[in-house]
């Protein structure tokens, strides 16, 4: 544990892990979280990649209810961010957001489809939109969990294929996304 949270330990970590030590040991007390929550928190980017590479779960919630990509994404540790999601998630890539009265505006957002944590170990993992500025950012400039959502299928035989997604955002409002491809 404590030598996941010291760059210089790396090599220590990397022969503990060797040895056989648990990658997904949990700490309680006044600091609860694994090996990978506490690299995370730190912005330990190859120690979060030999974690994950040896079966650390990403989607392990601490006692705070939070996994490691939320504890680095709260830090700003974008590369830490980038790290953990190339490692579980279903998707990402630029896609073009219209929005906007009419949704006249457009602009090209980074998009990332993932798991998220669940603090029912009977409930399935659900999925997670998150929508970025840019590829290198840090924090979504939006969140949304697709297990609340309506999905328009997308038209494929139109010259530009549109994918419309809505979600109840408050009790009588809709946040509707619309994406180019």
């Amino acid at each position: 544990m404590v030598a996941s949270m010291n760059p210089q330990l790396y090599d220590v970590a990397k022969t503990l892990i060797e040895l056989g030590a648990d990658v997904n040991s949990v700490t309680v007390g006044f600091y609860p979280g694994t090996p990978l929550h506490f690299a995370a928190k730190r912005g330990l980017e190859q120690m979060v990649k030999l974690l994950l590479l040896n079966g650390a779960t990403a989607l392990v919630m601490n006692a705070n209810g939070q996994t490691a990509l939320d504890l680095a994404r709260v830090k700003g540790y974008s590369n830490v961010v980038h790290a953990i999601e190339n490692h579980i998630c279903l998707f990402s890539g630029w896609l073009q957001e219209l929005y906007g009265p009419g949704l006249l505006l457009s602009r090209n957002v980074w998009l990332v489809i993932l798991p998220c944590g669940s603090r029912r170990f009977t409930k399935p993992n659900s999925l997670e939109l998150a929508i970025y500025y840019g590829a290198q950012d840090a924090r979504p400039y939006t969140s949304i969990p697709l297990c609340k959502t309506n999905m328009d299928e997308p038209t494929f035989n139109q010259l530009v294929p549109v994918v419309i997604i809505n979600s109840p955002n408050k009790p009588f409002a809709n946040l509707q996304k619309t994406f180019v491809t």
